[in-house]
């Protein structure tokens, strides 16, 4: 919710104290998720990236966390050759 009133430092800095919610890797994916779209709020970039990929290591049989790595290569890396690839994984 601090995310959707524009507090993305807020939401950043309580989804990290409350590190991994379960031992569902899905909660844990969200939870990361979640975190990558407040560090992208933040222009940062490069960490978003980092949490979008750790929720694919944690719940691998789901696909948001590439489509959120795509995206971001996609629209704010301006790598389309890279997101491309991330693209094809999220399809097979």
């Amino acid at each position: 919710l601090e995310l959707l009133d524009e507090e993305p430092r807020a939401a950043r800095e309580r989804l990290e104290e409350l590190g991994p919610l379960s031992d569902d890797p899905a909660e844990e994916a969200r939870r990361l998720l979640a975190l990558a779209a407040c560090h992208q709020a933040l222009d940062d970039i490069d960490a978003a990236l980092d949490a979008a990929r750790k929720a694919q290591d944690v719940a691998p049989r789901g696909t948001l966390g590439l489509v959120q790595e795509a995206l971001l290569l996609e629209r704010w890396r301006e790598r389309p050759a890279e997101a491309a690839e991330v693209w094809r994984e999220v399809v097979e």
